[in-house]
């Protein structure tokens, strides 16, 4: 995304973007630099979409774009962009590889609601002749995401504890009650196993903390996207087992930022 936005390195992406986003509280600004968060924050303030328009056609372009839009901070593998909908929410657009995708999106919030699982509600689109997953912001103006894998670097590895319950107890030292975050682990693991999602790693399931309050709870399911078919997950399915309390997230992956 660098070169797309003409950037030489990180530094200088958070010095455009003063490291704004829609998923979580913090910025970065000069010392001498008169600028207020209720002024320019994106849950309370509108932004350009040029910049998002242009990263989820994923076409190149010789416009220079403003910074000021969360769509530079936004983490994840596919294509997206934010937009402003007529009630002032924020909406997060998602497109696809395949465009099966978001069609996933929407089959597992839907069997989400009729298991009365917490879950991101998603909607289809149309985007460019392409299929489009559309959700509202799940956080509000007060709150911040904490994905699994930062939860899981906050506190000491304990070598008594599985990897499956590592992430309850560094919820637990984070504030979260350890046993609704066990429950909602067990519901989005049940998810992943009926949609045979195979993509559920530590920066697609998380925590979400208020700023003022500081109480944490579990974040609804998000970010199950990846279906295995019957072409590219035979071998999956044939070793995927209905024992949830034997399922395990996939290892850490590495994202650019959360979302």
């Amino acid at each position: 995304m660098l070169t797309d936005l003409r950037l030489s390195n990180t530094v200088e992406l958070l010095d455009r973007t003063r490291g704004l986003s829609l998923s979580d509280q913090y910025w970065v600004r000069d010392a001498d630099e008169d600028v207020c968060w209720e002024d320019i924050n994106f849950f309370n303030n509108t932004f350009p979409e040029q910049l998002g328009y242009a990263l989820l056609s994923e076409r190149s372009s010789s416009h220079r774009f403003s910074f000021d839009a969360p769509d530079a901070s936004t983490g994840g593998d596919l294509p997206k962009r934010w937009t402003v909908g007529a009630d002032g929410t924020r909406l997060l657009i998602k497109a696809g590889r395949t465009g099966q995708e978001p069609i996933n999106e929407l089959i597992a919030s839907r069997l989400a609601g009729r298991l009365h699982i917490p879950a991101v509600r998603y909607t289809l689109g149309e985007y460019d002749n392409r299929p489009v997953s559309i959700c509202a912001e799940m956080l509000s103006d007060t709150e911040e995401l904490i994905s699994a894998w930062q939860a899981l670097g906050t506190v000491k590895r304990d070598n008594r504890l599985s990897a499956r319950d590592q992430w309850p107890a560094a919820a637990s030292a984070l504030g979260a009650d350890a046993q609704d975050t066990s429950d909602a682990t067990e519901d989005w693991l049940l998810i992943d196993w009926l949609m045979r999602n195979i993509d559920r790693h530590y920066n697609n399931f998380a925590l979400i903390r208020d700023v003022e309050t500081l109480h944490v709870r579990p974040a609804p399911l998000f970010d199950t996207e990846t279906r295995c078919g019957p072409a590219n997950c035979a071998s999956a399915m044939r070793t995927t087992r209905p024992d949830r309390s034997s399922s395990q997230p996939h290892p850490p992956r590495r994202a650019g930022s959360c979302i």
